[in-house]
């Protein structure tokens, strides 16, 4: 389970919190999960944090943070997914047009 992470710290505690470029956010479009893809090792995704969105800051909602780090949850348009990926376990990941 996710609290389960020793040595690092999980905060679920709701707090009101305007997101920043650094915090990570955790993209959702059409059921499906959207990640980063490690440019460096192709096998390797990554949440994404808000700099690296086309429009970071709207419509997210906080949801919890890890070692302080704040995670946000924000459903996707088609206009604001560019350079995410679909994420499906078990599947090949697809890059979002």
């Amino acid at each position: 389970m996710i609290q389960d992470i020793i040595p690092h710290q999980y905060d679920n505690h709701y707090i009101e919190y305007q997101p920043q470029i650094t915090d990570f956010c955790i993209c959702i479009k059409d059921g499906t999960v959207l990640l980063c893809q490690d440019k460096k090792e192709k096998n390797s995704w990554y949440i994404p944090t808000f700099k690296e969105l086309a429009e970071p800051l709207y419509g997210a909602v906080y949801l919890f943070a890890i070692d302080g780090r704040h995670y946000f949850l924000k459903q996707m348009t088609g206009k604001d997914d560019t350079g995410l990926i679909a994420y499906v376990e078990d599947a090949e990941p697809q890059p979002q047009r």
